[in-house]
């Protein structure tokens, strides 16, 4: 008979994922809230269509791999405030590069993916009515998805950190790297 193993953290893959899709979107929101064109306009694409491969992998591995459980200290308020922000996060990771292809696809303007090779435009968005009208539907979309994906964010930073430093257990260790868990051990103290 077949058993499931269930890890108490996550594998280094889910690790890797996790913190790649971390510095992607902080240098996404970073960009994205200073750019004016230019190479930052190349760079923000490039980077967002990264961000939904990668949230399609981490789909493609979360289906494969069993998480660690929910740890027994979060009260039955925190689970479900957990279960939304996290469905919350992926529909985000999906909608964002998505509307931010959208609004490039009804630009004039072309970029590169990282300068190697021209972007695609979707197609069928200029049959979909006025183009200008409904990229400045999708620019409000944008920056509103990103607005609420940095609240989300911190949200998400805020609870990891309540966990480790007030509450002392070992949600943060769970997803940090393995080299940096002797450091958060030594900055949270002993127990």
């Amino acid at each position: 008979m077949a058993t499931t193993i269930v890890p108490s953290a996550y594998d280094p893959v889910w690790k890797s994922i996790h913190w790649c899709t971390v510095a992607l979107v902080l240098a996404l929101l970073a960009i994205g809230w200073t750019m004016s064109g230019g190479v930052l306009f190349m760079w923000h694409a490039s980077l967002g269509v990264t961000v939904f491969v990668v949230t399609l992998l981490r789909l493609v591995w979360h289906a494969g791999h069993v998480p660690p459980p929910v740890p027994p200290t979060l009260r039955p308020w925190e689970r479900k405030v957990l279960k939304i922000v996290q469905v919350l996060f992926y529909v985000f990771l999906i909608v964002q590069p998505l509307t931010g292809w959208s609004i490039y696809s009804l630009s004039p303007r072309y970029t590169q993916f990282f300068g190697w090779v021209s972007l695609p435009k979707l197609p069928g968005l200029l049959g979909l009515g006025d183009a200008a009208t409904l990229r400045t539907i999708l620019e409000g979309a944008h920056g509103a998805g990103a607005s609420i994906l940095a609240a989300l964010f911190v949200l998400h930073a805020g609870a990891a950190m309540k966990h480790h430093f007030i509450i002392r257990d070992d949600v943060l260790l769970r997803m940090a790297p393995s080299a940096l868990g002797p450091l958060l051990e030594t900055l949270r103290g002993r127990r």
